[in-house]
């Protein structure tokens, strides 16, 4: 497979032709690997790994097919065309999506409503519920009698005293070296992505470079730790720790 080459595949019912998940990887025997890890079994509930898990009762497991070989920028659209064929040919498949990064078109349907509406009954933590005014009222007054009593309460006219003293003040600027020092401490790395066009760019200001290219950051930085995912045709090369000056 080539560099910028992934793989579009199937999640088969053992010894059968029936479809039951549709993935991208650029790994397949890694990404197979991983669908069967014990722990992921254990702490997710998705609809995927409870499938995977009642298999894993009758001592077997789903069968991996390769459906597709597609450049790394277009596996979104070809995930999701996948992905709408074979539920029109009628295969009932455990994506919640329809394909692509995110839960794009991900409904819950009247049975999981039902499922999630009788898990929060009788939830003494009320998640999801809505705070009355009176509360929002009561957990204000609280957090300021605590700043008050943890000394850190600013009272309006102390405020205006400062406001007073440091008017027309001007602000020290740090010099040159001191800049370059702090820009140090927070760049211990630098990474190496490759563009839709195959260029690979270095890059050593990370929040400068997602700003140039118009980029999510923490996309980005997800992909610096998983090397099937992308984001905007950009893929991960590799990640170089900066050596300390001596």
């Amino acid at each position: 497979m080539a560099a910028n080459q992934v793989y579009i595949y199937g999640l088969y019912e053992p010894g059968t032709m029936i479809i039951r998940y549709v993935g991208m990887t650029n790994n397949p025997l890694r990404r197979f690997r991983e669908h069967l890890k014990p722990y992921l079994q254990r702490k997710s509930n998705s609809h995927l790994y409870n499938w995977i898990n009642v298999l894993g009762k009758k001592n077997q497991k789903p069968e991996m097919r390769i459906l597709q070989e597609v450049p790394v920028e277009e596996w979104e659209e070809a995930e999701k065309k996948t992905i709408k064929k074979e539920r029109e040919q009628g295969s009932n498949l455990v994506n919640t999506s329809e394909g692509g990064e995110g839960n794009q078109g991900y409904k819950p349907t009247a049975k999981n409503r039902r499922n999630m509406s009788e898990g929060q009954k009788g939830n003494t933590k009320r998640k999801g519920t809505k705070t009355s005014a009176e509360g929002i009222e009561n957990m204000r007054s609280a957090r300021a009698k605590q700043s008050r009593e943890n000394n850190v309460w600013i009272s309006q006219e102390f405020r205006d005293k400062m406001s007073k003293i440091t008017k027309g003040q001007k602000r020290k600027k740090p010099c040159k070296r001191t800049i370059r020092k702090r820009a140090r401490s927070h760049q211990r790395f630098r990474f190496s992505f490759k563009d839709p066009s195959g260029e690979v760019v270095m890059v050593r200001y990370f929040s400068d470079f997602c700003r140039k290219y118009n980029l999510d950051r923490s996309h980005m930085l997800r992909m610096a730790t998983k090397t099937n995912y992308s984001h905007k045709g950009w893929t991960f090369v590799k990640k170089t720790k900066i050596r300390k000056a001596a």
